[in-house]
């Protein structure tokens, strides 16, 4: 089936890009509603061992209780609104998280367990008191969160199939190869509208056209091109021929996979996408996560992760072999989405249109604008089945 828009259709403003109010919106409705990832379940290892996430100006410390189970709380003391966590990373190792202003005291599961110097005081019932809970789930040994109090979707439901695509993956067993971070000057929605089109590739990403042809075209599916039929099996983007990942060769280095579902595996790779946080390409040795969290409304915090095989050896792995086109990839789209930022601040008042091949750029700014009219919380619904990169 093709895919291709029928006409010419605007882009969202240029200024919904650009202006702090706009931005400060945007976080209300969209970042404090959804579920975002916060990261691999792996680094809370031991009880009491803590993380601070920062979504917009929203703290929120994610911990592991003495139960051995994950629990997230703003990271504001109930006396006075302190910070709790004086570090962004570390361990309440006395099994208490104390306020570094007036000393009051929360065990890990948020309940508020002592107050120095507090007389007695009518009314005050410390049971009413504990750290305000935010609300956690896992998934594949991802840990996702949802600011909203009175979220109405699990992340399940938020999520089905994304999740489907990917279930034959044993992803609660992976383990973190490698993880980098990079701050980078575009617009949180600048790293979708790029992942979700590829007209760009061509241009921009030699080396990944070279690892699956249909992207060489500006395509992101063989039946984008006008004229192409096809099942959905036979239309999906492809390694070239003799290619089994997204390696400078092609060829895998570590332990491959067992039992993966052939249809999913069969183009040689597999998307799940999960906005507006993150998304993730599996493959037949290793999955790749690309995450994104708003700095402000021109700057965006990009982190990929490469999850390998438990089986694999950290001290035999190639790293440039298993990083280099994903690196490469992000990297290179980080570039030209700067480039797009810049532009767009030549024209505050202007908007785009959208080529033919930009049908899902189309579904998640039509999301957006959903969102920004309050409208419910449906994930966008994608015409193609993978995707391609950004960053």
């Amino acid at each position: 089936m093709n895919h291709a828009l029928g006409s010419a259709l605007s882009t969202l403003p240029f200024s919904w890009y650009m202006d702090p109010a706009h931005h400060a919106q945007e976080l209300e409705r969209i970042w404090y509603r959804d579920w975002i990832y916060a990261g691999r379940a792996s680094l809370w290892l031991r009880e009491g061992d803590y993380r601070v996430f920062t979504i917009g100006t929203r703290r929120v410390v994610v911990l592991r209780d003495a139960q051995g189970s994950l629990q997230a709380f703003l990271d504001s003391c109930r006396h006075r609104g302190s910070a709790l966590c004086t570090a962004e990373a570390g361990r309440f190792a006395t099994g208490r998280i104390t306020c570094p202003y007036h000393q009051w005291s929360y065990g890990l599961d948020g309940a508020l367990i002592s107050t120095p110097r507090r007389p007695e005081l009518a009314g005050f019932d410390p049971a009413d008191h504990g750290l305000q809970r935010v609300a956690l789930a896992c998934w594949g040994g991802f840990v996702f969160l949802n600011l909203d109090p009175a979220a109405g979707h699990s992340l399940d439901a938020a999520f089905a199939v994304e999740m489907s695509g990917v279930s034959s993956w044993p992803l609660d067993a992976l383990h973190s190869a490698h993880r980098e971070s990079h701050v980078r000057a575009f617009n949180w929605k600048v790293f979708w509208d790029n992942y979700l089109e590829c007209v760009h590739c061509p241009g921009v990403h030699p080396q990944l056209c070279d690892l699956i042809p249909v992207y060489g075209t500006g395509q992101l599916r063989l039946d984008d091109a006008a004229g192409v039929q096809g099942s959905a099996a036979d239309v999906e983007p492809r390694l070239r021929e003799g290619a089994r990942s997204w390696t400078p060769d092609g060829q895998c280095r570590l332990p491959e996979f067992a039992d993966l579902d052939p249809h999913a595996i069969a183009p040689g790779m597999r998307f799940a996408t999960f906005v507006p946080s993150v998304f993730m390409v599996a493959h037949r040795d290793y999955v790749r996560t690309v995450s994104v969290r708003p700095i402000d409304v021109a700057h965006t915090e990009v982190s990929i992760e490469w999850l390998v095989h438990p089986d694999a050896d950290p001290a035999a792995i190639d790293m440039a072999h298993l990083t280099d086109v994903g690196r490469t990839v992000v990297l290179e789209d980080a570039r030209v989405s700067e480039f797009a930022q810049r532009g767009m601040a030549a024209r505050p008042d202007g908007a785009g249109v959208l080529m033919p091949q930009e049908y899902d750029v189309r579904a998640f700014q039509q999301w957006v604008a959903a969102r920004m009219r309050g409208d419910a919380l449906a994930a966008p619904v994608w015409e193609g089945d993978v995707r391609v990169e950004a960053g």
